[in-house]
This record gives C-alpha cells, structure tokens and sequence, in this order.
C-alpha cells in the first residue's frame, strides 16, 4: 500500500508575502533572501516571479504592474494578484509571512532528501557507497536549511548603508568616542565592528 504525503506549504502566507510586496515591502521581502522556492504553488510562484522581473527591468512594484504582468505570465491571473493583496492586512506583515515560507521551505527540503534516502535505501547499492551517499545528501541538506545564515549579503550592506547615512545626518546610532568629526562619519562604536585609526 502507497502512503500519501503531505507537502509542506502555506497557500495563506505565500499570498500574504505577495499582498506585503505589492504594498510597497518588495526590498525588504527580497533582501532577507525570499525567492522562488518559498512559494510552493504555482500561481503564487509565477506572481514572484513576475514581481522580481519587474524589479529587474526597474519598473515600480504595486498591484496595477504587477496585475499587468500577470495577464501575459503562465499559472496566474488579475484576480491572483488582487486576491493577494488583499490577504495582507498591512505591510508589515512581511516578516511574519516569510517566516512562515521559510520553515515551509525547509520542511520541504527535509521532506525531499527524505524521499531519497528512502529510495536509497531500497537499492540494493553496496553499504559503504550507501553510507557515504546518505553522508552527501545530509551535508548538503545542512547548507540547504542552516539557521545561521539568517542575514544575506545584502541585507548586511543595506544596514551599514542606514547606519552611515544615520551617522551622516547627525543621529547617533552607537557609543560615541568624543571625536565629533569621526563620530559624524561612524556614528560612534558599535558592538561587532573592529576600527582601526
């Protein structure tokens, strides 16, 4: 007897995440490093799709564009994009969403090795040269999901990119070292930062 399996997916967060970008959050929502294997159906992985597109050529991120694009893309339609709209009651709302897809994703890639190290299992193939298969599929499951690459690249950049004009417009963001023109430039001392004068 075949077992059926779940897949792992939240079509109500994939939506929201969309509502949240077409509310002005897109940079936010791609700088914390969401992308197309987040979404898991269709329609809402050919809206993010069309959305980056979008951002690619420079174009703005609102629903009309969005809804525009959505009329000549494959999997998806108008309704698709209002609906998501919709279905974010703010756009602050993101973080939440993503959170969501991302452990949806991570399931679904647990969920995946998992399919394959069963059909390993079943092979026949030699002990050692199974061991050493699953030990591969492991490690590169571990990349796949880590928890602590939390940040990417350019999330780090837009921080700095903040904390600097915040220096330059004055605020204070850390410890100041009573240099004013340095602590104009910096912003004072932050905890995590090496400077060397």
């Amino acid at each position: 007897m075949e077992q059926l399996t779940t897949v792992p997916q939240d079509g109500t967060a994939e939506q929201g995440l969309i509502g949240s970008a077409l509310q002005g959050k897109y940079t936010d929502i791609a700088a914390s490093g969401v992308s197309e294997e987040h979404f898991f159906q269709l329609r809402y992985r050919a809206l993010w799709k069309a959305i980056c597109d979008l951002d690619r050529r420079g174009s703005p991120i609102d629903s009309k564009t969005v809804a525009h694009a959505a009329q000549s893309a494959d999997n998806t339609s108008v309704q698709d994009v209002y609906e998501c709209y919709e279905a974010s009651p703010s756009a602050h709302n993101w973080s939440y969403f993503a959170s969501i897809l991302e452990e949806k994703r991570k399931a679904r890639a647990v969920q995946e090795i998992a399919g394959k190290l069963a059909d390993l299992a079943s092979s026949g193939i030699e002990i050692s040269r199974m061991v050493s298969e699953a030990e591969s599929m492991i490690f590169a499951l571990t990349e796949r999901v880590a928890t602590t690459r939390d940040e990417t690249r350019r999330e780090s950049f837009q921080r700095i990119v903040e904390a600097l004009e915040d220096a330059h417009s004055g605020k204070q963001v850390g410890v100041p070292t009573g240099i004013r023109s340095l602590d104009k430039i910096l912003g004072g001392l932050r905890g995590g930062q090496l400077i060397t004068l």
